[in-house]
């Protein structure tokens, strides 16, 4: 899956023998790489939530 928050761009795989499973994990590894990226430039959570909405 391609990802971009309008600023950079990246990408991450899923893998499972079942295609919605490798999705969701492909899903789940792009969320946490962001938060994870949002918390090495500011430790306050705060600050993601302001700048991102993760509906669900």
């Amino acid at each position: 899956m391609e990802w971009s928050d309008h600023r950079k761009t990246w990408s991450t795989v899923g893998v499972s023998d079942d295609v919605i499973e490798a999705s969701w994990n492909a899903l789940l590894d792009a969320i946490r790489l962001e938060l994870m990226r949002i918390n090495e430039s500011d430790d306050s959570i705060e600050k993601a939530l302001e700048d991102y909405c993760w509906g669900v």
